[in-house]
């Protein structure tokens, strides 16, 4: 079975493509970048990192043998 990893940001985009992947019997993970997903927008267990974690996401995806990644969403700007 293919596994595809979603790193989400916010809005209804994500949420729109994680039910079409579900729809096709694709096994997703969702990765949810912290203070922008929408946690509401999926029904199964998210992981949350800070945005800017490159080295967790790397990590995950190479702990759960993902080679497929999908990134979708809005980021909020930082501020300084």
């Amino acid at each position: 079975m293919k596994k595809i990893a979603i790193i989400s940001g916010g809005g209804n985009l994500p949420k729109i493509i994680f039910d079409s992947l579900k729809k096709r019997g694709i096994e997703i993970l969702i990765i949810g970048i912290k203070n922008n997903y929408e946690y509401k927008n999926f029904n199964k267990n998210i992981i949350e990192v800070k945005l800017g974690s490159l080295n967790i996401i790397f990590q995950i995806l190479k702990n759960n043998k993902i080679k497929n990644i999908i990134f979708t969403g809005s980021i909020k700007r930082r501020t300084i």
